[in-house]
């Protein structure tokens, strides 16, 4: 912007003598949108959780086609420590005790809102339909471990595992522990597969759909 100077002089006459010269305020730059956390999907109406997120952040809700995303702001760094993951499970069990809903793992995270808002839209019919299917049911992740005592009742068991302990305790060497150690860790495998398939078998028939794990 200019503006032109002017004096005026004994005589009464005015004589230009400068111009100066400013300029116009730059206008700041807009913030970049953060990255957002996202806990999980469910149908559009539901309450915001009152549980705070991971690393604190308060949850809020994006909606859009019929649906919400509950997120919040992403921590500049994101790591799995214990109160993050209990965070992300609070906001999830405020979320699965109003409806159906479709939790995210932990650490999933979106780039910008408009971007969130835009895969709800584009996913809306896969989505909903996936909500109708989990509606009125309740996942269970079942997990085995070895019970105190099962590697002797399964030594006492297995014939080979008895004789290779019997001639270890008699002729104890490296050569020895290796061989006893390598044939249990086989005969726990067989025991975890043979109890995987009992535990599905009678599971099954209870549950809408079941998915094997790792054994």
């Amino acid at each position: 912007m200019t503006a032109p100077a002017t004096t005026t002089t004994p005589t009464g006459t005015t004589a230009r003598t400068a111009t100066t010269r400013t300029a116009a305020p730059e206008a700041a730059p807009e913030a970049a949108p953060k990255a957002l956390y996202v806990y999980g999907i469910a149908p559009a109406g539901v309450r915001t959780p009152a549980s705070p997120g991971v690393d604190g952040a308060p949850v809020r809700l994006l909606t859009g086609s019929g649906l919400c995303a509950a997120v919040s702001s992403a921590p500049v760094r994101l790591r799995p420590r214990r109160r993050d993951l209990l965070a992300h499970q609070a906001v999830l069990d405020e979320l699965a005790a109003q409806g159906p809903l479709l939790p995210m793992r932990f650490a999933v995270l979106s780039p910008r809102p408009d971007a969130l808002l835009d895969q709800l839209r584009a996913d809306a019919v896969p989505l909903s339909r996936q909500l109708e299917e989990v509606r009125g049911c309740a996942e269970f992740n079942v997990k085995g471990t070895v019970v105190p005592g099962h590697f002797a009742d399964l030594v006492r068991r297995d014939q080979t595992l008895r004789s290779l302990a019997l001639r270890t305790r008699r002729r104890p060497d490296y050569e020895a522990n290796v061989r006893l150690g390598e044939a249990l860790a086989q005969a726990v495998r067989r025991e975890a597969r043979r109890a995987a398939r009992e535990v599905l078998d009678r599971l099954t028939p209870l549950a809408v759909r079941t998915a094997p794990g790792r054994t």
